[in-house]
């Protein structure tokens, strides 16, 4: 019996360290982006974010990633129309 309890172990801790993997890359590439942003390469700062939110969907990358299309999509008529 405790034969079989400990493969389930093994694979539940396999399991936790495959998550928690894909979440250090996902953190990785998150700040890679960061830095990006700082240095205003944005293309590569979108697609390090994209990048990152496919590793972890519910991480920060996504806000950061919504925020910096909200601001790549700003267009303020009137500084155009003087």
């Amino acid at each position: 019996m405790s034969y079989f309890w400990g493969m389930n172990q093994e694979k539940t801790e396999e399991k936790k360290d495959g998550n928690t993997d894909a979440a250090r890359r996902a953190r990785g590439l998150y700040d890679e982006a960061r830095a990006a942003m700082k240095r205003s390469a944005w293309g590569e700062a979108i697609s390090l974010l994209l990048q990152s939110e496919a590793l972890e969907p519910d991480g920060p990358a996504r806000e950061a990633r919504e925020m910096l299309d909200d601001i790549m999509a700003f267009y303020n008529k009137d500084m155009y129309n003087q």
